[in-house]
């Protein structure tokens, strides 16, 4: 079955992990989200904070972690 995550979650995991330094695994585990699916949240938001520092978009104005 697949789940569905809000936005807001995606973007406070990954800021939490990226900016803040806290551990994937624990952060998967905290919010029951499954460790890959966590990995592949990270990669995207990274990706997108990569490509706003050239183009000067904000996060919100670009495509929605999956």
């Amino acid at each position: 079955m697949q789940m569905h995550y809000n936005i807001e979650l995606k973007k406070k995991l990954c800021e939490d992990i990226c900016l803040h330094g806290k551990s994937t695994s624990l952060s998967a585990k905290q919010y029951n989200v499954p460790l890959k699916t966590l990995e592949k949240w990270i990669t995207a938001y990274n990706f997108i904070q990569f490509i706003s520092k050239f183009t000067r978009l904000r996060i919100s104005d670009l495509v929605q972690l999956n």
